[in-house]
């Protein structure tokens, strides 16, 4: 019961009535693209300059500006001389260098 209400999960992997087992080398390769991916990606402070990695906005500089709830992020976009709010997903952003 504890994993199934887990946010984010729907269901497990089931083969008949037991729970799909997956090798420890398997799962170990999923948790390090996993971390690799993150590394760069979260943990960002108000104010900090961040890239768009994904969308029609990709390549774009932005500024964080905060989390909106745990799927969004906000950040601040100039177009056109205008600075614009967008809501993304976390992972469509990575910090600038």
């Amino acid at each position: 019961m504890p994993i199934r209400s887990t946010l984010g999960v729907s269901q497990l992997v089931m083969f008949g009535n037991a729970p799909a087992k997956i090798d420890e080398n398997q799962m170990a390769a999923i948790r390090s693209q996993f971390d690799d991916r993150l590394t760069n990606r979260l943990y960002f402070e108000p104010g900090q300059s961040v890239v768009i990695t994904e969308g029609p906005f990709i390549g774009l500089q932005a500024v964080y500006q905060m989390a909106s709830g745990e799927s969004r992020v906000i950040v601040l976009l100039e177009l056109m001389s205008k600075v614009v709010r967008m809501s993304l997903a976390p992972t469509s952003i990575c910090k600038a260098t």
